[in-house]
């Protein structure tokens, strides 16, 4: 949604005030949003999401008006234009409504319904996503449909005779699900559980295997998802719900949770550092990997249990790794700063964190060069040596590459 900015297409406002309707947490808004911005959204852990981001959230329903809104639409239709309604009228005269929607969640037919709004739109794709904005408010609005829309959402006696709104999971009938559960729950029967033998290599890759390892979900996770009715490929097409979901939902203890959310946040940091086709780490990966290293150290020493209670069980050596490889990658970015950086640097912003500089009293020495690579000690091989000493646990070494001697100056000559 904020595409149009990077390429300079649209501006912020000059007063600094935006409204964002059924706003959603993530660095990218961390890193846009300013004092003058309200964020409005009615789904309560998503709500409670942007207020720990530090962001101002209101109630929905206000009647402020504002220079540019931005709108993430629902899926369900007459939710959707009943919000674009809702947008048009919180919007000043000559302001700006921008909205975004994914390209497999009817992100064409959400432009049309906008543009039957509001007039002609301009439009942009990128990440199998699409953004449009009206041009300024004014004498394009159709008045007459705007009406028509904004109670489209409003309750309602449904065909079954109960009180009900779009926007809801089958608002107006009961769905196929539903009924054939009822059907079920009126049987005289048993629940079968089907149980079958895999064999000993598969086994030990199953209980073994995670995302750093076999790039899918740890056997451990994905059981924590099934505990609060999620699957894998539930997070991976909405990966905020199912991160709110496994963060709040009371079926799991305090181990289960941030043992999972670390291997979650791990999962999309290494898919969005895998996709970055630059040198440099984007910063959707490194804040990812950060939430990683931050819910794996929370995972070991602010649970209920000591770490030398757990010390012979396989999801806390798991969590180690999760740890030290998104530490790993994360001074790999760090260290890709340190360049642009001044040298009485003492505090910086990355990817929506606060970075500070710990005073430990180590200085590096005026007369020795500054290391021009810093390699990760777990991706160095060495052959022909007898033994190789290596510390193991917790924390990830690092080996500091010096740059290359200046050529010694040719003898004279004569």
């Amino acid at each position: 949604i904020f595409v149009p900015f990077d390429t300079g297409e649209l501006a912020l406002p000059a007063d600094g005030r935006v409204l964002f309707l059924r706003a959603r947490d993530g660095f990218r808004l961390r890193e846009m949003a300013r004092k003058g911005w309200v964020c409005e959204q009615g789904f309560k852990p998503f709500a409670e999401a942007l207020t720990r981001s530090g962001l101002h959230v209101a109630p929905p329903g206000g009647n402020e008006l504002f220079p540019l809104v931005l709108v993430l639409p629902p899926r369900q239709r007459d939710e959707a234009r009943a919000l674009f309604a809702q947008a048009l009228q919180r919007a000043s005269e000559g302001g700006v409504v921008l909205a975004a929607v994914p390209n497999a969640e009817g992100a064409k037919s959400a432009e049309g319904d906008l543009a039957s709004l509001a007039g002609p739109l301009h439009t942009l794709s990128k990440h199998k996503c699409r953004v449009f904005w009206t041009q300024p408010l004014g004498a394009t609005m159709d008045r007459g449909l705007l009406d028509a829309w904004t109670v489209l959402d409003a309750p309602r006696l449904n065909d079954a005779g109960y009180v009900s709104r779009p926007g809801l999971f089958a608002w107006d009938r009961v769905d196929t699900a539903s009924a054939l559960l009822a059907a079920l729950l009126c049987l005289n029967a048993c629940a079968m559980v089907g149980v079958s033998r895999i064999n000993a290599h598969d086994s030990v890759s199953e209980q073994r295997g995670d995302v750093i390892s076999t790039d899918r979900l740890s056997d451990q996770s994905v059981q924590s998802l099934n505990v609060v009715a999620l699957t894998a490929r539930d997070c991976e097409r909405a990966f905020p719900g199912c991160v709110e979901t496994v963060l709040h939902s009371p079926g799991l203890n305090d181990e289960q949770r941030l043992s999972t959310l670390s291997e979650l946040w791990l999962g999309r940091a290494i898919k969005a550092d895998r996709n970055t086709r630059d040198a440099v780490m984007s910063d959707e990966a490194l804040d990812a990997y950060m939430q990683a290293g931050r819910y794996a150290y929370a995972y070991l020493f602010y649970t209920k249990r000591q770490p030398s209670e757990r010390s012979f069980e396989l999801r806390q050596v798991r969590v180690i790794g999760f740890y030290n490889f998104a530490v790993q990658r994360a001074m790999a970015r760090f260290f890709q700063e340190i360049p642009h950086l001044d040298p009485q640097w003492t505090h910086i912003q990355l990817a929506g964190w606060s970075v500070a500089r710990a005073d430990t009293g180590t200085r590096w020495d005026p007369d020795t060069a500054e290391p021009a690579e810093l390699i990760p000690a777990s991706v160095l091989r060495f052959n022909g040596l007898r033994n190789v000493y290596r510390r193991d646990g917790f924390g990830s070494e690092f080996v500091s590459v010096a740059p290359a001697d200046a050529p010694a100056a040719p003898p004279p000559v004569g």
